[in-house]
């Protein structure tokens, strides 16, 4: 089992942990094959020249914000920072690593995370207030087989909701829909249908 400890904070503009980072990322190893690909086939002027840096220029850009600026990326420093690390035998930092597959539903993200030995879903409940102030969020958290998926809600709660913008926006299936207002989950709603005892209450 690791050994649990804070890691010093880093700022984000800190040059050499960025270009080692960006050289870690598959997509600028891709904007170089592409371009030597170009330059091999004779498209370094023009049109073609202009195509090929396109491509660059979009493969660096998705490599900062997935690596900076993305939700995952402001969460995964959060929790480095926080204390959701930890130490191997060898002394190497092992921090939590997203898994492949986030799912957007509007602004609100499914992300899966593979956790370092020995932190588990109660260290990160313990810091989630912590977690949700830095990163402006609310979190909803759970363990399945093998990794910890965080659901993250970022909607913003408005300070009032006019009765007609709300109900006149999407609603979801129900035969007898009430809305309730705003959270971070984006518009409530409750179907009456499905619960009675508030009927009797």
């Amino acid at each position: 089992m690791g050994v649990r400890y804070t890691t010093e904070r880093r700022e984000w503009w800190d040059p050499v942990g960025i270009v080692a980072r960006l050289l870690r990322q598959p997509s600028l190893w891709v904007a170089f094959v592409v371009l030597i690909g170009g330059q091999a086939m004779g498209c370094t002027q023009g049109l073609g020249g202009a195509v090929f840096g396109l491509v660059e220029l979009l493969a660096v850009i998705a490599t900062l914000y997935q690596g900076h600026w993305s939700v995952g990326a402001r969460l995964r420093k959060a929790m480095a920072e926080s204390g959701l690390a930890a130490r191997n035998a060898r002394g190497r930092v092992l921090h939590p690593k997203a898994r492949l597959g986030a799912h957007w539903v509007g602004r609100n993200v499914t992300l899966r995370w593979r956790m370092p030995p020995g932190v588990t879903l109660a260290d990160l409940l313990n810091r989630q207030a912590s977690l949700e102030a830095r990163c402006d969020c609310a979190l909803r958290c759970w363990e399945e087989p093998g990794v910890l998926v965080m659901e993250v809600l970022r909607h913003r709660i408005p300070d009032q909701v006019p009765y007609r913008t709300f109900y006149s926006g999407p609603r979801p299936h129900g035969r007898c829909l009430i809305g309730l207002g705003h959270g971070r989950r984006g518009a409530l709603w409750v179907d009456l249908d499905s619960c009675p005892h508030l009927l009797v209450g």
